[in-house]
């Protein structure tokens, strides 16, 4: 257990980890540029790969800080450096698992309280006789990812 916590808070593997990090936040920059927003989320921002990434690099950086004992007087600014990073790292975080993403449009001297959410979904009502089935599924689709999905509910027992 010691030999995991070594490395993963070793100098290699943060440079290793930040590289990642800005090599994949550079590409997704691009992608979104050449494809759009839902692009970029599908294949980067949205993956798990992605989010282990960050969450590695969160570790590494509070590790590092009690390994190289940041919290003492004269290595203040480092520690404000790591911590800063820290603070990015976690609101990612927030706006990830607690975030909502939407537009609302307000026109001059209106009030509105009608959002339209960003997230794309897939969504089957059937009805038959006096049965009804629905079911919805949250889909990313890209210009540049397979769209491939199964969606599958019962109706009437079926």
């Amino acid at each position: 257990m010691k030999k995991i916590y070594d490395i993963l808070i070793s100098m290699k593997t943060m440079l290793l980890l930040t590289f990642i990090f800005a090599v994949a936040s550079a590409v997704a920059t691009f992608i979104e540029n050449d494809y759009g927003t839902e692009t970029a989320w599908a294949v980067v921002y949205g993956t798990r790969w992605f989010e282990i990434v960050m969450i590695l690099l969160a570790i590494n950086l509070t590790g590092n800080i009690f390994r190289y004992r940041l919290y003492r007087r004269e290595k203040w600014p480092a520690l404000i450096f790591h911590t800063g990073f820290l603070i990015i790292l976690l609101g990612a975080a927030a706006s990830r698992y607690m975030g909502y993403e939407g537009t609302m449009h307000i026109r001059e001297g209106a009030t509105q309280n009608v959002i339209t959410s960003g997230e794309s979904y897939i969504q089957v009502a059937a009805k038959k006789d006096n049965s009804e089935a629905y079911v919805e599924k949250k889909l990313l689709m890209s210009k540049i990812t397979p769209n491939d999905f199964t969606l599958s509910g019962t109706l009437e027992g079926k």
